[in-house]
């Protein structure tokens, strides 16, 4: 992404999608320092992320390590 944006902003809460557009257009997650977050715009990836055991809550701390 070609700047830091901030979802509190104005500016943002005023016309968001810009924004949303360039998100989508960037492919994978994308780490957003500010909120302290990976940000994820696309279907697919928050479905995979869904679906992954290692990224829900119960999941054991063994299944974190299983494709490290």
């Amino acid at each position: 992404m070609s700047a830091v944006f901030d979802p509190a902003s104005e500016a943002f809460t005023r016309d968001p999608f810009p924004i949303y557009a360039e998100l989508r257009a960037t492919p994978g997650a994308i780490r957003h320092d500010g909120l302290g977050a990976w940000l994820l715009t696309r279907y697919a990836d928050v479905d995979a992320v869904a679906r992954d055991p290692r990224f829900q809550r119960s999941a054991p701390p063994e299944a974190a390590q299983a494709d490290a």
